[in-house]
């Protein structure tokens, strides 16, 4: 009875650790399975992701914009960067904005003039703006309210012609959320502007 009983044991642990195998094996169908499901989620999220930057100016591409800043009645000096433009938006002290996406964050609806200025150490907002640091801006600052254009109050403005060989024309005038608009086409002209309301902003001068 002792053999026979000490038999029926190791059967049955001999059919249990059979089945713990079976057991172990079948995991890793479940486990491929989550793999693949996240794998196809980080494809998705990714996808969506390059999408919402995706359009022109694409990487590759090298774009340039005509670009100055009128205060009353003079031009401001040409700017130059503040720094390594690691994203490929950014200017040579010639009046001309570059347009070369490097990034993915840079590229499409990505590519702004938020990025610009913070490449140029400008501060934009609705109501002023303010400089770069250093000579000749020293962090000038024109600000709605307490600058005034020989005593005439001024706001800040965005003028914008489509082609900058074609300025002939009134430009369509932006008067809010300058850093978040588009580039997004080549050879555009654009005035960033304090002035008086009704005041004719004329084209930068790199665009003649």
């Amino acid at each position: 009875m002792g053999k026979a009983s000490s038999a029926k044991k190791v059967a049955r642990a001999s059919r249990a650790g059979g089945h713990a195998k079976g057991q172990r094996r079948s995991l890793g169908f479940p486990a491929a399975v989550v793999a693949i499901c996240v794998l196809g989620l980080g494809l998705v999220a990714f996808a969506r992701s390059d999408g919402a930057s995706g359009g022109d100016p694409a990487l590759g591409d090298h774009w340039h914009a005509a670009f100055g800043i009128y205060v009353c009645d003079r031009w401001v000096q040409d700017l130059s960067d503040q720094g390594t433009d690691a994203l490929g938006i950014h200017t040579h002290e010639d009046g001309l904005i570059h347009i070369h996406p490097f990034l993915a964050g840079a590229a499409g609806k990505s590519a702004t003039f938020g990025k610009f200025f913070d490449q140029v150490g400008m501060q934009v907002t609705d109501t002023s703006i303010i400089l770069p640091p250093g000579e000749p801006y020293n962090e000038r600052e024109y600000r709605q309210g307490s600058t005034s254009c020989d005593g005439e109050d001024a706001e800040v403005m965005l003028a914008t012609w489509p082609d900058a060989r074609q300025t002939d024309h009134d430009p369509t005038i932006r008067t809010s959320g300058f850093n978040g608009v588009h580039f997004d086409t080549d050879f555009a002209a654009y005035t960033l502007a304090f002035v008086p309301r009704g005041t004719d902003i004329p084209p930068p001068p790199s665009a003649a």
